[in-house]
């Protein structure tokens, strides 16, 4: 139970951040690429432990977390590899960055299909999120900007929607035991409230 609900507010404030730095990005384009390298670096790398640790923990619809073996593993070694060689990664940045986040949306839309199997009702707002993360992505590998500050405003655009993304992931699926007894307890209750205004 601890493990999922350190797991989930890590998640929460790792998404947090990637929607503040992202509109850091989008206001201030000219931020130094090494300075980002070493911010997105360091994030990456908390967010893979992150993912790593929703996988082995008892999240029970199990949908935020199931693809994060393979996505924290990729995202902690890219922002080592970011971290070490960041001089060398800066050009390449929005390409991985692009590349992580497409992979992302498209898993998220996996998740999103899994969520209405699970009778969740706005399972569409994830698959809606997931398909514009992917746009984006793609956007930021093919880069139409040719570089420059348009391409740095788009870049904090992506880390926005990424974000959000997975803020509305993890704050609509990952359940615990006990968030499982307060939706039925709540469900009970409204049910109880359309029963007594029939009467």
């Amino acid at each position: 139970m601890e493990w999922i609900k350190r797991a989930k507010s890590t998640y929460i404030a790792v998404s947090v951040i990637m929607v503040i730095l992202g509109a850091v990005l989008m206001l201030n384009p000219g931020l130094s690429m090494l300075t980002l390298c070493y911010l997105i670096g360091g994030l990456m790398v908390i967010f893979g432990i992150t993912r790593l640790v929703g996988y082995f923990s008892k999240d029970l619809f199990r949908l935020a977390f199931q693809f994060d073996l393979a996505l924290g593993i990729f995202c902690m070694l890219a922002g080592i590899v970011i971290l070490v060689h960041p001089n060398n990664i800066m050009k390449l940045l929005p390409v991985i960055i692009g590349l992580f986040v497409t992979i992302d949306g498209v898993f998220k839309m996996q998740t999103a299909i899994d969520s209405k199997r699970f009778g969740l009702k706005r399972w569409y707002a994830i698959l809606v999120l997931a398909a514009v993360t992917c746009v984006f992505g793609l956007l930021l590998i093919i880069d139409p900007f040719a570089g420059g500050k348009a391409l740095m405003i788009f870049f904090g655009a992506t880390m926005m929607i990424d974000g959000i993304q997975n803020l509305c992931v993890v704050l609509y699926t990952v359940k615990t035991v006990g968030g499982i007894r307060k939706d039925v307890e709540r469900e009970r209750k409204t049910i109880e409230t359309d029963n007594y205004r029939e009467v």
